[in-house]
């Protein structure tokens, strides 16, 4: 039973483009420079982005909490934190209302490529819509073997890009 309760709830997340660890061990939390030899999010997986044709529902209640979203981990990068690395681009889905977007600290953010904000800590959150598209740039370690994640939340549901540098 577990099983098949598993297999149907790991189809279900590809079908809805969501993350998939290839583990079983619960996802890191988002971390900034990691200790070298240990890069973090080399078992992240994304599916890829489906399309899902669902009738509008006319409700009254406002809806901002999207739909999980998903950012590959950008690999093999060299270790070069001049350099911008690009995420994948995700697509806001399953929200009614404008909803906010945070991103950790010194994540770049763009929506429907255009920029949006370099994130700082003083940095305050700002309106996405149901559509629109969102990739986040980051900077990869300056050693081998490493990683940096740039965590993004939009209206409380949060995932991760990792750059993860080559191994020497």
């Amino acid at each position: 039973m577990l099983n098949k309760r598993m297999t149907l709830l790991v189809f279900t997340a590809l079908m809805l483009g969501a993350c998939v660890p290839t583990s079983t061990q619960p996802a890191p939390a988002p971390l900034m420079n990691s200790a070298p030899g240990t890069p973090v999010g080399l078992d992240k997986t994304c599916a890829p982005e489906q399309t899902l044709t669902i009738a509008p529902v006319n409700s009254s209640t406002p809806d901002t909490e999207p739909n999980q979203f998903c950012f590959a981990p950008a690999l093999n990068a060299n270790p070069d934190p001049g350099v911008a690395v690009s995420s994948n681009t995700i697509t806001v889905r399953g929200v009614n209302q404008p909803t906010p977007l945070t991103a950790s600290n010194g994540a770049t953010v763009y929506v429907n490529d255009q920029y949006l904000e370099y994130f700082s800590p003083q940095s305050t959150p700002k309106m996405v819509k149901l559509g629109d598209k969102i990739r986040v740039l980051g900077s990869s370690s300056n050693l081998y073997n490493d990683s940096v994640g740039y965590a993004l939340t939009i209206g409380g549901v949060s995932d991760t890009f990792y750059v993860i540098t080559k191994t020497k």
